[in-house]
């Protein structure tokens, strides 16, 4: 049996990814805190090693003792208080986990890294008009340009066979990030922050899973991918798809001066009580403004490893489970 290590396994992508290993017959091993919640792989046989991924000695034994087959760093922070937690996380840990495997001489078939298309910024730059598997990157926050960073790190020092997953924006199950735009839209309010017919990509979490475990048994190695539905959304279409036929009370696009304002008044808000970035800060702005987040998905199509869900039967299962845990 074909043993894996998934480092950040208990939260919203984790969690997947965990789920399709266990459905591909892999032993799987997990790192967790102590506060972590197992909460989402109750059902699924793990080894839990409560180790604190910073402690070098504690995580060289780890690796030295159980010789994985597969390794993937799926940790990381998308809110922090700071610059530094972002970097902490998600790119020193890909940097400690390449050097300890060179210092062991442990040789995993694969090591994958969870980044983010946030690493390489939004397709306005790009004058192919998508986002390419070779876009120079220009990341526009500081959690992109963290996973940036991450990925320099493990093409710099990474001996064993590694790849680099890019998702572009997740929604799914147990995914609470994009729960206040679905309450939003189901309320009637239409609200945009750019235009609507800004261009938008997503992925749905099964198929992010899915497809990063395709790669990595199947994929050439030292190389990135960028994980997207072949279909580029507007904003328009994005909304429609939650909330069809559905009565509109408010449909608007915001001036950028009054998102400004608002980004500007939570930013000086978390810095005085010391509580982590909000969602809508003044560096989210330059994403959530940009023209197009299209994703050329050549290279996977290439590889014939594609989405399994269309996006409508993705967003109708997101919406059930809302449901279903009362939150929609």
């Amino acid at each position: 049996m074909k043993k894996i290590l998934i480092i950040g396994a208990t939260g919203f992508i984790g969690s997947h990814l965990t789920e399709e290993a266990f459905s591909r017959g892999y032993e799987i091993h997990i790192t967790s805190r102590a506060s972590s919640s197992l909460e989402y792989l109750s059902s699924i046989p793990i080894t839990n090693h409560r180790i604190d991924l910073f402690n070098e000695d504690a995580l060289r034994s780890l690796i030295s003792e159980q010789n994985f087959d597969y390794i993937i760093q799926n940790a990381g922070i998308y809110a922090g208080t700071s610059s530094s937690d972002y970097y902490k996380i998600n790119a020193s840990l890909i940097g400690k986990i390449c050097k300890l495997l060179k210092e062991e001489k442990m040789w995993p078939k694969r090591l994958v890294y969870i980044s983010s298309l946030a690493a390489l910024g939004p397709a306005d730059y790009d004058v192919r008009g998508a986002i390419h598997q070779d876009t120079f990157p220009r990341p526009l926050t500081t959690y992109g340009k963290s996973k940036l960073q991450g990925e320099e790190l493990l093409n710099q020092f990474g001996a064993a066979p590694y790849m680099i997953i890019r998702p572009t924006a997740v929604f799914g199950p147990r995914d609470t990030a994009f729960l206040p735009i679905f309450r939003m839209v189901q309320r009637g309010f239409k609200i945009y922050p750019q235009s609507k017919n800004q261009e938008l990509s997503f992925i749905y979490v099964k198929d992010l899973a899915a497809m990063t475990l395709d790669l990595m048994e199947q994929a050439p190695a030292y190389l990135a991918y960028n994980l997207s539905n072949p279909e580029s959304i507007t904003s328009r279409q994005f909304y429609e798809e939650i909330f069809p036929n559905g009565k509109t009370r408010i449909d608007i696009e915001l001036p950028l001066a009054l998102l400004k304002l608002l980004a500007n008044t939570q930013t000086v808000i978390s810095k005085l009580f010391g509580s982590k970035t909000p969602i809508l800060n003044r560096e989210k702005i330059a994403e959530l403004t940009a023209q197009s987040w299209r994703v050329d998905t050549e290279s996977t199509d290439l590889l014939d490893i594609k989405p399994r869900y269309t996006f409508s039967e993705a967003i109708a299962e997101t919406i059930s489970w809302y449901k279903q845990q009362k939150l929609l």
